[in-house]
Parts: C-alpha cells; structure tokens; sequence
C-alpha cells in the first residue's frame, strides 16, 4: 500500500483495489480508486467493477472527441482535428498534418508529416468523407491527398504526383478517371 502522504500526480488509468483487508478501503477511496474488491473475489463483484470501468473508459473517450468536436467547430480550417480510432485508443491529428492516406484493404494507412504511418480499421472512403471539405482529393483508388502537400504533378496516361513529406518525397498515381477533375482544381 502507500506510504502516508504520498501523492500520485497526472494519472492516466484508473485504479483498482483489490485487498484481504477492508481497512484499506478508506486509502482507495483517498486514492480515487473507480473500485475496491475484497479478497477472496466474488464473480459478481468482478463482473460489476469491470462494467463500471468499461463505461468509465468510455465517458472518457466520448468527453475528449467532445472536445476535439468543439476545437473544430471554433476554429479554421488550418486548426482541425479528427479522431483515429488506433489499437492503443484514440489519436488526435490535426488536418494539416496529414500528407496522406493509402487505402489496404479495409484499412488505411495515414501518412503525417513528422514521418509517422498510423493504421486504422476503417476503409479509405471513410477518411475520404471525413475530410472532403479539407482541401483532400481522393487521386486513385487507393489514395486519397491533402493539396496542400502537393510537391508537383508530372503528365504521363494520368500522371502522377509527388508530395512533399519532408525529405521522402512520395510519387503517387493519379486515376486516369481523376485526371480531368484533379488538374481542374488547379487550372483556373
């Protein structure tokens, strides 16, 4: 147990206290503990306490997309955020730091511009809704683009652009299909 007087500063998990000794349940309860279960474990009190810290986990993930939701409704478009689910938890992007998304399957990997790719479960065409409105434009199939990363467009059948994410310059295929309407948004 803790020492007395002994703080614990910027928790990031929740506790519980799991004892023989029911007198240490005031020192969970000072501790802000979500729970305290007596030994020997009862099924039922285990039961409970984990549902109790499944809708605690949850709340939490719903009151930070609540604030990435009220960030994006006050500010410009050079300051939104999105939420990416990840295998961790929850990751917030800004906007302008995605260079861009390559579809893999039900997947999608999004590149950002400090060289990290962030895998997510979603398809492409998630993102492709999700950020239609933000200067992105899905180029091909498996690609969708933020403009603003465009390094150069060089012609070919469809072409291809390069982006610009720092020192990997990346060349991606522009869709024969996406041609016309891609070089329309550059082209006044």
């Amino acid at each position: 147990m803790f020492d007395r007087g002994q703080n614990i500063s910027g928790i990031n998990f929740e506790i519980i206290f799991t004892t023989a000794y029911e007198s240490y349940a005031l020192k969970a309860i000072k501790f802000s503990a979500l729970d305290y279960i007596l030994k020997p474990i009862d099924a039922d009190d285990f039961k409970k306490t984990v549902k109790r810290l499944k809708e605690k986990l949850i709340q939490t993930n719903l009151s930070e997309r609540l604030k990435v939701l009220f960030h994006n409704l006050n500010s410009n478009d050079s300051s939104k955020k999105i939420t990416i689910p990840t295998s961790e938890g929850l990751t917030f992007l800004d906007i302008t730091d995605i260079i861009y998304c390559e579809a893999d399957a039900s997947y999608t990997h999004i590149f950002t511009t400090n060289q990290t790719k962030i895998t997510v479960s979603k398809p492409l065409k998630h993102f492709e809704k999700l950020l239609f409105d933000n200067h992105f434009f899905r180029i091909h199939n498996s690609h969708l683009i933020n403009l603003k990363h465009i390094k150069n467009y060089t012609k070919g059948k469809g072409g291809y652009v390069t982006m610009n994410n720092n020192n990997n310059n990346t060349a991606i295929d522009v869709s024969t299909r996406q041609k016309n309407e891609f070089l329309k948004l550059f082209i006044k």
